[in-house]
């Protein structure tokens, strides 16, 4: 168990407790845009890479919505590019992984 504190205080230390809940529901949509297109896909057949690309299209929206939102409501709201990256970085990854095992 302390190795996992140990693990958690240094992320927090490292990484900003923002970006990581950025990072966090990056994540939470691109799975929930994923298992929506695997049902889709049942009547619209698509190639994985596809899908996979589809749903890092759809978070990057989500992403940059919610920073075009901040940045017209800063009265309680900071803007900030690096939402956007830390937002769609592991979707990025996991998409370029798949393709690339799938050529």
């Amino acid at each position: 168990m302390k190795i996992i504190e140990k693990v958690l205080n240094v992320l927090n230390t490292a990484i900003p407790h923002d970006k990581l809940l950025h990072s966090f529901y990056g994540n939470i949509i691109f799975s929930f845009s994923l298992i929506i297109l695997m049902v889709v896909n049942i009547f619209i057949h698509m190639s994985i890479q596809h899908i996979f690309l589809i749903a890092l299209i759809l978070t990057t929206i989500v992403a940059i919505s919610k920073e075009v939102y901040d940045f017209f409501n800063k009265k309680k709201h900071t803007p900030d590019y690096k939402d956007i990256l830390y937002t769609i970085c592991m979707p990025f990854i996991i998409t370029i992984i798949i393709i690339l095992i799938l050529l």
